[in-house]
């Protein structure tokens, strides 16, 4: 399999800058991936650190590392094994997103049991396509081309999906859950005022009553007003945050797409331009918001269940 020439040779032109690299400026851009998951590792260690989801979070890091060296390798050589290194860690990082994702408990309160099912299918689907994906070259290298982004893109929508429905769902499942905190705050209020009533009844009826609410405590319609409020406005916060790391990440993200299907569609008047470089550092600062908007939704899950 060494040596094998890759499936897709890109717009740019080959061995020009250099005698050893193939494609220079995509080869070069290529680093711009191992930047953006070595600083999200960094940036946001302690962050991560903190929660059981740091597993998910460093092989996330790990992984977009990976990403990029296979990406420099394919670029600077052109060959198919490289190029299965730049591509199939993708899919897999595409996994890791929706499996982080699926098992999120605000996931669990947006989707229904069917879809749940549906999308645990497409990880098992990914994971048997990656054989299919390496073995599909040697039938025809078109056929490699079309099973890789069939795949991809299954994986990818399915992310988009969640997210979308997370969205859509993340209001509703919040305020649920702190009016239902207090609802609690209201009884235990009312098991105070029990308390007093049941520790002047005589026998032992009034002693086990007395016992059964003596760990509430006093809480004014104040304090109770209090805790809402600052639960409402930490959500807000949380809740600002991932809207802005969401809409800059649209943003970024749709341009690289529209940049990349623009460089294949009319590669002869764009060459010049090294819209396929511009694609790696614009997906490289798109995936890095990507990793903050999924540790932004495991804020919002332990805010919303640990308190």
């Amino acid at each position: 399999m060494f040596d094998l020439p890759s499936t897709v040779d890109w717009c740019e032109q080959n061995y020009i800058l250099s005698e050893y690299v193939a494609e220079y400026w995509n080869t070069l851009t290529g680093l711009c991936l191992i930047v953006s998951g070595v600083l999200y590792y960094k940036n946001n260690y302690d962050c991560i650190s903190v929660t059981h989801y740091q597993k998910v979070f460093t092989k996330l890091s790990g992984l977009l590392v990976f990403v990029g060296v296979g990406t420099m390798l394919f670029h600077g050589t052109l060959y198919y094994q490289y190029q299965l290194l730049d591509e199939l860690p993708m899919i897999y990082l595409a996994n890791e997103y929706l499996g982080l994702l699926l098992l999120l408990r605000t996931t669990g309160e947006s989707i229904n049991l069917e879809q749940y099912s549906r999308l645990i299918a497409v990880l098992k689907y990914t994971t048997v396509m990656v054989p299919i994906i390496i073995l599909s070259y040697f039938l025809h290298p078109s056929l490699q081309v079309l099973t890789f982004h069939l795949t991809l893109k299954v994986a990818e929508g399915s992310v988009l999906f969640v997210l979308y429905r997370l969205s859509k769902s993340l209001n509703h499942i919040v305020y649920s859950k702190i009016y239902i905190t207090q609802d609690i705050l209201k009884r235990q209020r009312t098991f105070e005022k029990t308390q007093k009533m049941m520790s002047s009844t005589p026998g032992t009826i009034g002693i086990n009553m007395y016992n059964r609410f003596k760990r509430y405590n006093s809480l004014s319609d104040s304090v109770l007003i209090s805790i809402v409020q600052t639960k409402i406005k930490k959500y807000l916060d949380l809740r600002n945050r991932l809207n802005v790391v969401t809409n800059i990440g649209i943003y970024i993200y749709g341009s690289s797409i529209v940049i990349w299907c623009l460089e294949n569609m009319f590669c002869s008047y764009l060459q010049p331009f090294q819209l396929h470089a511009i694609w790696h550092v614009l997906s490289s600062v798109g995936v890095y918001h990507l990793n903050l908007l999924m540790q932004l939704h495991v804020s919002i899950e332990k805010f919303i269940y640990s308190e």
